[in-house]
């Protein structure tokens, strides 16, 4: 018993930072990343931890994200081939999501054309996104799910257990890694800086 004490008190460390760095909706069920066994994907990742896409589905082009966006627009992930595309899964409710936005922001004015980011929200409605993203500034493409053409086939794609969750396109439309939990500005244009 004695040894099991310090086991223990890793496995809530390492749970309590899981929790500060991704938000989980316990309605929803875990699922595994796309393109990863349960064994790459485990719970979870950490602050600075990606999984790639195995090679099995890096020659599959990954699944269109498309429909009308918040402001107004249409969107489809497709017509950005030739571009590296970053998609990501966040909520307004999430402190995570919240605490990397402006980072979001920050990067995708950096890169401009170079980079194609889009943001997809799970919220309950898309009633409270324009206040958000007046809020926050976000000056890049927001759909909400329900907004999509084909809802079903994306989260069937592209899915995770916990958001913010990030995925990288390359720009011949095969998938990169999946960043599951928040990242600071400098990780992730390090991660973005790989796909450039």
């Amino acid at each position: 018993m004695k040894h099991a004490a310090p086991f223990i008190l890793t496995l809530v460390a390492l749970f309590a930072l899981v929790g500060l760095t991704a938000c989980s909706d316990e309605e929803e069920p875990a699922a595994e990343p796309s393109g990863n066994t349960a064994e790459q994907a485990g719970a979870p990742a950490d602050e600075g931890e990606s999984i790639a896409a195995d090679s099995s589905s890096a020659a599959q082009t990954v699944a269109d994200i498309n429909g009308t966006t918040i402001q107004g627009e249409l969107f489809s992930l497709v017509d950005h081939r030739g571009a590296v595309v970053v998609v990501n899964f966040f909520a307004t409710w999430c402190g995570p999501c919240r605490a990397e936005i402006p980072d979001l922001i920050e990067l995708n004015r950096e890169y401009g054309d170079e980079l194609v980011l889009v943001g997809v929200s799970l919220d309950d409605t898309a009633d409270v996104l324009p206040g958000f993203i007046a809020e926050t500034g976000i000056d890049y493409p927001v759909l909400h799910l329900d907004a999509l053409t084909d809802p079903e086939a994306v989260m069937g794609y592209y899915t995770f257990s916990a958001i913010p969750t990030t995925f990288m396109v390359h720009r011949d439309g095969t998938p990169g890694e999946m960043i599951v939990g928040s990242r600071d500005k400098a990780t992730f244009r390090e991660i973005f800086e790989g796909y450039l």
